[in-house]
């Protein structure tokens, strides 16, 4: 078995110059590679933050990561999705979905494949929401620890 500790990752939220304050989130984030599953793709892998979202059913991600992607994003399959902040209408597409570890290059980079849900409303979260229906794809251990800071992978 091998194990992956990751450290949380400081984002910044808001930055006052004119005080020299600057407050930042500290979340559990993973740098994910996208690719558009059955289409073809001109352009680079795609890479971008997600957050391990454990309460979330789906995976979404705003909608300008989709055109990254190549997608027109209307084409996708439309879903109007509720949560906690209410709800949005987001657009189903088929990708790939690989965890990368900047970190440690070396290591196994797991990758899953199925429908993530895309919404130009929410354009400005810098990162998407990892959701049960990717993180169940997994077959490794995943632990996330608010304490120390950390998500660990076994696989």
């Amino acid at each position: 078995m091998t194990t992956v500790i990751l450290p949380f990752r400081k984002w910044p939220i808001q930055i006052d110059e004119a005080k020299g304050i600057s407050y930042y989130v500290v979340k559990p984030l993973l740098i994910v590679t996208l690719n558009p599953e059955g289409k073809e793709h001109l352009g680079p892998l795609v890479p971008f933050y997600a957050e391990i979202d454990t309460g979330a059913d789906l995976t979404v991600f705003p909608g300008h990561v989709a055109e990254s992607l190549g997608f027109n994003i209307t084409e996708g399959r439309p879903k109007r999705i509720s949560g906690i902040g209410g709800s949005i209408l987001c657009y189903a597409h088929r990708i790939g979905l690989t965890i990368e570890y900047p970190e440690k290059p070396d290591f196994f980079r797991p990758s899953f494949s199925g429908l993530a849900y895309f919404s130009n409303e929410l354009n400005k979260l810098p990162w998407g929401l990892l959701g049960e229906d990717i993180l169940s794809q997994m077959k490794m251990k995943l632990s996330i620890d608010y304490k120390n800071l950390f998500i660990e992978l076994t696989y």
